[in-house]
């Protein structure tokens, strides 16, 4: 299939601020964190494969057709749009731990175990990671709250599927306000069951 043209995509200003929450988790500790023209596909293949973790915030191009064309966008250089996609993503050998796509619809429908899928999930599978929590549905500005929640819980000794439903259950019960007199619940499943976590075995 044919990738769509930058004009497309729109900033999306909610990652921004998703990856500077997790900056102050990881305040202290050895990180590197990508902004702006500095999050592009040379910094990506030069740092990612020596990662614990991998945290990817930015838009997801999944084509159904052609898997293997499932793509990140990250910063132009020029005039098409820099996609990363799940081929390339094979020719990395990663060693994290886990990896966090924090993007629309980043998981494949329909895994059957894996056998038969060559998109984005499976892509990181055999490049080596060892876990890898990617979302079903499309990720907004609400439902990207889990992802600090979820790290906070993690880096503090929660393994990733406890610290996963740890911070399911934390969004569950929080509350946001609209206005002085009206508060919004969080515990709508489609803010917070988007989100699944796969291991892979070895």
């Amino acid at each position: 299939g044919t990738l769509p043209t930058g004009s497309a995509f729109a900033a999306i200003p909610s990652t921004r601020r998703e990856v500077l929450s997790l900056e102050k988790l990881f305040s202290g500790k050895r990180r590197r964190i990508f902004l702006g023209a500095d999050f592009n596909r040379e910094n990506f293949s030069r740092f990612a494969p020596q990662a614990r973790l991998v945290h990817l915030a930015t838009h997801f191009f999944n084509d159904q057709k052609d898997p293997q064309r499932s793509a990140f966008l990250f910063s132009a250089a020029g005039r098409e749009p820099p996609f990363y996609d799940a081929g390339q993503i094979l020719d990395l050998q990663l060693r994290a731990e886990l990896v966090i796509l924090s993007a629309c619809e980043t998981s494949e429908r329909n895994l059957l175990g894996f056998k038969l899928v060559s998109g984005m999930t499976a892509a990181f599978r055999r490049s080596g990671v060892r876990g890898l929590i990617a979302s079903l549905w499309p990720v907004d500005e609400l439902s990207s709250q889990l992802v600090p929640l979820f790290y906070s819980r993690y880096l503090g000794g929660e393994d990733g599927a406890a610290a996963l439903r740890s911070a399911k259950l934390a969004l569950f019960g929080q509350t946001i306000a609209i206005r002085d007199d009206l508060q919004l619940s969080l515990a709508h499943p489609f803010l917070w069951a988007n989100y699944v976590l796969y291991r892979f075995y070895r």
